[in-house]
């Protein structure tokens, strides 16, 4: 579902919200234009940035497009990546 809101976008170039887990596990929100989209990584134009990133496709937890607050596609990923960070978490 993200793999195709993601071409979606492309091809319409809109400027979608994208959640994802950086390396850190720190959850990051970002505004971004995609340029192209493959089986593991997504280039955009980070408005953020301002200038163009690579974001690996497991990473992104969701994707929504700019004023459609119904139209939030989930990683189905998601819910396993946050439970293993909190089990990470509880030991030091």
């Amino acid at each position: 579902m993200i793999h195709r809101m993601l071409q979606k976008a492309m091809e319409r170039k809109l400027k979608i919200q994208m959640i994802y887990m950086n390396a850190d596990h720190q959850f990051t929100q970002r505004w971004v234009y995609v340029l192209a989209v493959d089986q593991q990584y997504v280039r955009c134009y980070c408005l953020l940035r301002k200038g163009i990133r690579s974001f690996q496709f497991e990473q992104i937890l969701s994707v929504s497009e700019m004023g459609h607050k119904s139209a939030v596609s989930i990683n189905p990923n998601y819910r396993k990546k946050v439970k293993w960070i909190n089990h990470v978490k509880q030991y030091p």
